[in-house]
């Protein structure tokens, strides 16, 4: 329960900081190639869940076996694989929200005298975050119920509790798995509900 409580958490707050970052170069930034990145944050879409988890277990083992940091067995594998494919799902609520504000409000942040950072850290994140709330919370609860990534990815020292769920249907246990995510189940309904 601590790892799902960990990637929970932790995906989400990470998914929705990403999503913060490339949604203001996308909408508020007048940079070169910022509908680039755009297209990038949605790259994951095209790439089904089952290939990007093979293709991180296959990067986690060549850096352990090469530079020797050990990220295959490790709960920050898994993050990883979540943050990454999630990021499309955060970044469209980030860039709807943020392009419901008018640019005057950037210049009147800044003609008080406010720093970009400021600007986005003062003005602009306190004026999306029901968004971002809502962002969050929607990647938590599919970071919760996120079994592919973690199936391939997991070891003796990362198990989440849908690849317990996994386990357990798969040696037999029906009632173990069946009280397991129903006990999930009822976690994630009283956290959507408290959300609406």
């Amino acid at each position: 329960f601590n790892n799902t409580i960990i990637l929970t958490v932790v995906s989400a707050t990470s998914v929705v900081a990403v999503s913060v970052a490339m949604s203001v170069v996308t909408t508020r930034s007048t940079l070169k190639g910022r509908r680039l990145l755009d297209g990038i944050a949605m790259l994951p879409h095209v790439v089904p869940g089952v290939a990007f988890a093979f293709a991180l277990l296959v990067f986690g083992i060549l850096l352990n076996r090469f530079v020797g940091i050990p990220l295959y067995g490790s709960l920050t594998i898994i993050l990883l694989g979540v943050l990454v494919e999630r990021i499309p799902f955060a970044t469209r609520i980030t860039n709807a929200a943020m392009l419901q504000l008018h640019k005057e409000i950037d210049e009147g942040a800044e003609m008080c005298g406010a720093t970009r950072l400021q600007t986005i850290r003062r003005v602009i994140v306190p004026l999306i975050a029901p968004s971002l709330v809502y962002s969050a919370i929607w990647v938590a609860l599919l970071a919760l119920r996120e079994v592919t990534i973690p199936l391939l990815l997991s070891g003796p020292d990362n198990v989440v509790v849908s690849v317990r769920i996994w386990t357990l249907w798969a040696t037999g246990q029906y009632g173990s798995a069946a009280a397991i995510g129903l006990s999930m189940s009822t976690v994630g309904t009283l956290w959507s509900s408290v959300a609406i």
